[in-house]
Parts: C-alpha cells; structure tokens; sequence
C-alpha cells in the first residue's frame, strides 16, 4: 500500500512540475536521458540520448563460440563485411541471444547506428559542454557512443587492482619455499605409499630363501620368470646377423622384439626352428619404407629355456 501511495504521490509532483522539467527523464541515477529533438542547454553530469526505435537498425549474426572472450574486437573486423557501415561509421552494441554448444556458435543481435545520425544534435551539444555517454533505445537497451572510454575504465579498474596484485605475488614469493617444501614431502609420501607392497613382496620373498625350502623356491621362480641371460644367448643365435633390434621387452617369458631386418618374414622360421622359443607371430604389419632395402617389424615369441 505504502508503494502504491508514493507512486501517486510522485505522479502528482511531476504533474506540477514546469514542461520543460518534465522532458528529463532520469533511467539510473547517474544518467539523464534527452530527447534527440529535445536538446537542453548546458546540464552537470553523464548523459544519455533517447534514440527512438525506427532510427536503430539490426541484424542477427551467428558466431564461433569462441568469438565470445573477444566479441567487440571481432565483430569491429567483421562489421565492414556483414553490413553497410565500417566500425569506424556506427555506433553499435551486441546482444547475446542463444549458445549452442553442439555446434560451438552463438547467435546474436547486433543493433546501429549511423554516426551520421548523430552529428549534429552532438555537435550541439559539445557547444554547450555536454558530452552523452550512450544511446538509450526505448529506455532500455544501451549503445555506448565512446567505446575508448569504456575501455579506459576498465583499465582504470586494472589500474586500481594493481597494487593488491603486487601485494599478492610478494605473499606469493614469501611463501613460495614452505610450498615447495610441502609439495616435495607430500610427493615423498605418496612415493612411499607406491612402494609399499613392492617392498612387502620383497621381504616376502627374502623370508620364503631364508626357509629351508629355498632352492625349491628358487627354482619355482626361475621356471615361472625364466633366465633373461639365457634368453637373451638364445635370441643371439637364432636371429641372422643382418637383423638390428631397437626394442626388447621380456615379462614372465614372454618376449616382444621390434627391428629391422633385410628379410623380416624370415624370422619367424629362425625362431620357430630353435628349441628355446615357441609361437613366434608378428604383433604388427611389416613395414619397408620406400627409399630402404630393411624391413621394420615387431615379434612376438614366447621363451622355453630348454634345458
């Protein structure tokens, strides 16, 4: 009831103001909005200028999505090729209307206006020292008319900002040592932690040799992981001399090799011919590059150890 009663009572008091008081219309509390056929003498403060609707052209663009981070600096390069106008021949401003993240674009409103337009109302206005800082079109939506200044305020901010980024990076640095420290012994920690059952196998396994079934569990290890020495002489022998290997890897007698060789088919005949190795396949396609006579390949055989 009380907002309904100073609503009335506000009407009431704009009704008995004089005319031309009444032509001013304030939207923020910083802002005074004129009237472009409306244009008042000399007046303190930020203005805005009333533009009516029929002077505001627009158009719908679509956008990569990552055009967003810096959208008034791309759409100033596109300006000259998606209307009429160069940035440097409108006043504008953008609005964002959907995003669509399947297909990374955006879809916007871009509204204008002619420089043009405007030239003289702020030539007369500059006369009398007013300087408006923005278009409002239907009392809502907001051109800036200076988009230099804008950016200076914002660096005004960064500018405010900057002492207490200094203050946070010499905090930074104070505390930098006794972060590092702490980081290397939670490293430390999880190191451990890592480790843990490794050693705990290992001590298992000490404790298994130290019983007086030690070579029984020797032997039962060496038949399940076999010698890698032997393996190793075995391989010598049954591959030919022209056969280089640039990879070896042996797990539980179970061995990959990868190399290059002048006939890589052929490997697999010395390797299933000699008694210390079983199922030799190749684990990937031979490959011979064009200005090459070698073959790249890539084996894998499991070892016996025969006795």
């Amino acid at each position: 009831m009380l907002k309904l009663f100073l609503a009335w009572w506000g009407r009431q008091l704009r009704a008995m103001a004089p005319e031309p008081l009444r032509r001013l219309v304030t939207t923020r509390p910083h802002e005074t909005v004129l009237k472009l056929h409306e244009l008042p003498g000399e007046r303190p403060g930020p203005f805005a200028i009333a533009m009516p609707r029929h002077l505001v052209l627009e158009k719908r663009l679509t956008l990569p999505a990552a055009a967003e981070q810096e959208l008034a600096r791309v759409i100033s390069y596109e300006m000259d090729r998606e209307t009429p106008f160069t940035a440097q021949e409108v006043y504008w401003q953008a609005e964002i209307e959907a995003r669509d993240a399947q297909r990374r674009q955006i879809s916007l409103r871009l509204f204008l206006v002619p420089r043009d337009t405007l030239a003289k109302p702020l030539e007369r206005l500059a006369a009398v020292n007013v300087r408006p800082m923005a278009l409002l079109v239907e009392g809502a939506r907001r051109i800036p008319l200076d988009r230099d200044t804008v950016r200076d305020l914002r660096l005004s901010w960064r500018q405010a900002l900057l002492p207490a980024a200094c203050l946070a990076l010499v905090l930074l640095a104070a505390g930098l040592p006794f972060l590092r420290q702490s980081l290397a012994l939670s490293a430390t920690e999880d190191r451990i932690a890592t480790l843990t059952p490794e050693v705990a196998a290992v001590a298992k396994f000490r404790r298994a040799l130290g019983q007086d079934d030690s070579a029984a569990v020797i032997a039962a290890q060496r038949q399940t992981m076999g010698d890698p020495l032997a393996m190793l002489a075995a391989m010598t022998r049954a591959l030919p001399d022209d056969t280089n290997l640039t990879a070896l890897r042996y797990a539980k007698r179970h061995v990959t090799l990868a190399g290059a060789s002048a006939e890589a088919p052929a490997l697999i005949r010395h390797l299933a011919t000699d008694p210390a190795f079983r199922g030799p396949s190749f684990a990937a396609p031979i490959i011979r590059a064009a200005d090459s006579s070698r073959d790249s390949f890539s084996i894998a055989v499991t070892f016996a150890e025969t006795p």
